[in-house]
Order: C-alpha cells, then structure tokens, then sequence
C-alpha cells in the first residue's frame, strides 16, 4: 500500500550497497541489482562493511554467543524481524543474550540480569527501516542507507543516498560515543530503538512522540524516558513503539488511530500501559495496529481496522485521521487461540499455531494474507481485498515471519519462503501480480540457504545466515529482483 512507504526520494542502490563501503573493492550494476565484487573478507579488512574496526569480523554466533532467541517473531512495517526458537538458545555456557548483546547471565537470566520468566526475552540482531537498516554485532549497533533525518544515528544528517556503514553513537561528555552493548534492534518508518542491558534507545525522525517524552529528532541515541527497566522485547511500528518486560506492556509514540490507548485520545503520548493488557509474552506491530500475545496464547489486537486486522472485534470512529476504523479497546481475536507466533506489517498480520499452522489476515490485495486476490479486487469493492485467517500450507513450521506493506517472507528451515506483489519477492520480474509462496534466490539463481534472520519493511526485505546479509525488493524506484549479498564476517 503506498502509504507505508514514505513519499522522501531515497538513494537507488538499496542497502547492499551501503554495506559493501568505500573500502569494500568495487561494484557493478547488473541487470537492475548490484552484484558484490569482493569475495573475500580478507579484502574488506578497515572498510566500513559488515566488518568491525580494523576488519574484526562480525560473527552471530560462537564460544560467546547466544543465538537469536525469542518465543516469538514479529516483523514487517516497522518491526524487527523475527525471534524464533521457542527458547533462549546459546552457544557456548548458555549465555541468555546474542553475541551481539551479551549482558544477560547465564542460565538463560534475560536482559538486565532480568529473572526467568514464561517468557524468555527475544533478542533480534537485524532491523529494516524505510530504506536504512541496523544490525547488532559483538554488542555494536551498525546501519546503512538513507540519513536525511538521522536514521543511522551517526550524529550527523546527510541527503546522500546510500550512506556508508556507520555505528550508532550516543553523546556523552567527552563527545560521541559508539554504542557496544546493545541487545536487540528495531526499526520503524524513519527511526530505530535500541536494547541496552534492558534499558531502550532510539534514534532517528520522531514527530509523533517515537523517540519518547520531549524528542521530536535526533541523530544520536538517546534513552527513552520513563520507560520501564528489564526490557525483554521491543516493537515498533509506523509511529509507535511497544515493550515488554517481565511483567509490563508499555508503549509510546503516535496514537491517532487509537493504537496505544483509548483513555488518552491524544495524537502522541509518553510512556503509557494501555489498559487491560497484561500476561504478554510477544508483540506485533503495524503501521497503526497494535497486537500482543498473552501467555494462554490469546492475542489482542486494537488501533486501525481499516483492513480487519483487529478480525472479528467491532470497530468505530477512529479518533483522529488516517484511519477511518479503529478499534479502540483491546479485544481478543478468537479465530486465533493458542497461537504461539506473531507477526504484523502493512496492513495484515500473521500468526502460527502449536501445530506449525501458519495464518494470515487482512488486507490481501496482492495476496500478501496468502491466497490470490478475489478478480474484482479493488475494482468495485476495497472489501473484497481483505480475507480472514488463511493459512499458508507452504510456511507449515516457520520459524520466522517478516510482513512488508504488500508481501510476506517466512523462515522455514534456513529457506526463505516470500509471497505477495510478485516484484518484490526476490525471484523475478517478469510479473508484477501475485507470486504464491516460493524461495528466494540469489545472484546466481539459487535458493538462499542457511538463514537465520528475516526483516522487512515496506518493500524491502533482508536476511542473515551467518556470512552474509542478503537484501531484495524495491528502494527509490529500483526493483532488485533476487537476493544481492555481501560478506558479513565468518
């Protein structure tokens, strides 16, 4: 849908162009998407790629490393992308954090020194923003792209499109400093968040409150303020974002359609607990829709419903524009008890059952909500582009879910499995109609193996397998029709 990419002209080489830095050999264009020239990590030693200083390589598991953990993925229009593995999984003593955080004991003990709980935290390393996007590695917090607002938290804006890989900083009194002990990453429209041992920070474009109380933009980190300590998952969405600890649910940021709270019907809020909402243990974010999942595997949807995301809740008047339906109080999505998987992005949502069964509703006009668009589709009536709960036989047993504004990506087994607008999807351009779920392949048409990290955002969607990020899809009016990669370390 167009209005979940942002009208700002951005820079044509997409993300993996920014990876790849000025010191990273050179690149060539070929057919509509960039190939990468430099093979060998060995060559990229001091560049500004996917390599720490000094040509450190990133590495995303190891002696010291937690993998990407999480009971749940999220993902899509301003979310992080997916968790995943139903558990803290860890490689080495069990280290409860990613490598890219660390700061969680032993023992699975969660952010902060956080106790267990039902919920263990999801940390996820990468983020996609509206043509920028962030990842964590050895604690440190890298984004590419576009800057004109900030968005990489370099401590600078600049027009230039795409802007070399740079590591988010925080002021401090002897000046900037690089950000070395973050935990998990999340980005929305023109903006991202940080964990830091429980604790979150944000950067970037916040007009509508995104950055937390005070902070309409800023080009460095800073810590949100008044949000609660021992956080275990963040998500952001368009203009809000939510957390979660062990025992709250917190959100800030835009609220017209109503998608923080009700009893404050403001157009941006602080930090506030919408009400009725407890026992959470995951959390999805669209555009301006707000989705959680309780530990008895209910989940509840309120905010926009122009497109039924909130399926089977009545919904009314929303209180400010865009929307024209909202759902104004939490309510629980029956079709969808014992869910253990959620994930939301444009305007649908996703969700997989203890069975494996993966589901989607909502707007479904090029088929993102998995089946084929109804043939009058938006021809007569705009309802007839929006389905209920569908399942997706070919996603059975993802382990991630990454939702854009008009395509859905699943991670099952190391593939990667798109479906939706045909054009965006990593495969092919010779259709711009809607591709049923199948791989994605990269450069040399092959299926890209070994994932195990998804995001997405709009019209763009990127994947981590260890080596290599791989990015696909649409920025600044160029289409990448396969998964173009650079190295990421070993």
């Amino acid at each position: 849908m167009t209005r979940c990419v942002s009208s700002r002209a951005r820079g044509a080489l997409v993300l993996v162009a920014a990876l790849l830095g000025a010191g990273v050999g050179s690149c060539q264009h070929d057919f509509g998407f960039l190939r990468d020239s430099a093979r060998n990590p060995a060559d990229a030693a001091g560049a500004s790629g996917l390599f720490g200083e000094g040509g450190a390589p990133m590495s995303s598991a190891g002696s010291d490393a937690g993998a990407f953990s999480g009971t749940a993925a999220h993902g899509g229009d301003g979310g992080a992308s997916a968790g995943g593995k139903d558990a803290v999984a860890a490689g080495g003593q069990g280290a409860g954090a990613m490598a890219a955080g660390g700061g969680a004991a032993a023992g699975d003990a969660g952010a902060g020194g956080e106790p267990p709980s039902g919920a263990p935290p999801t940390f996820h390393a990468l983020a996609v923003g509206n043509d920028f996007a962030c990842f964590i590695f050895h604690g440190k917090v890298r984004c590419w792209g576009a800057n004109d607002v900030g968005q990489l938290g370099a401590g600078f804006v600049d027009d230039a499109f795409p802007q070399g890989f740079v590591a988010v900083v925080e002021q401090t009194p002897t000046g900037d400093a690089p950000i070395s002990d973050a935990q998990a990453v999340s980005a929305g429209d023109s903006y991202a968040c940080a964990l830091r041992q429980g604790s979150v920070w944000c950067w970037g474009n916040g007009p509508n409150g995104e950055l937390g109380p005070g902070l309409t933009q800023s080009s460095r980190a800073v810590q949100v303020q008044g949000a609660p300590g021992n956080i275990r998952q963040i998500s952001t969405g368009g203009d809000h974002a939510c957390v979660r600890t062990a025992s709250q649910f917190a959100c800030w940021g835009g609220n017209d359609s109503a998608q923080i709270s009700s009893s404050l019907v403001e157009p941006r809020l602080g930090v506030t607990q919408p009400a009725n909402v407890a026992n959470v243990v995951d959390l999805a974010l669209d555009w301006w829709t707000s989705l959680v999942r309780r530990d008895d595997g209910s989940v509840l949807c309120w905010g926009q419903d122009n497109a039924q995301q909130c399926v089977g809740q009545v919904s009314g008047d929303c209180p400010l524009a865009p929307g024209d339906h909202c759902v104004l109080k939490p309510g629980v999505l029956a079709a969808l008890a014992g869910s253990q998987y959620l994930a939301a992005g444009g305007e649908h949502a996703c969700a997989r059952d203890a069975a494996g069964k993966v589901r989607c509703w909502g707007l479904n006009n090029t088929g993102e909500a998995g089946s084929a668009p109804t043939a009058d589709c938006f021809a007569n009536d705009p309802g007839n582009c929006v389905v209920g709960p569908t399942e997706v036989p070919e996603a059975f047993g993802a382990e991630q879910l990454a939702l854009g504004s008009s395509h859905t990506c699943a991670l099952v087994q190391g593939r990667v499995l798109c479906w939706g607008a045909s054009n965006i999807l990593g495969r092919s351009l010779a259709s711009e109609g809607f591709g049923p779920p199948a791989a994605v392949i990269n450069g040399e048409r092959a299926e890209l193996g070994s994932i195990t990290e998804i995001a997405s955002f709009g019209t763009l969607t990127c994947a981590f397998d260890g080596g290599l990020v791989s990015c696909w899809g649409l920025a600044h009016g160029e289409y990448f029709s396969t998964a173009e990669s650079v190295p990421a370390g070993q």
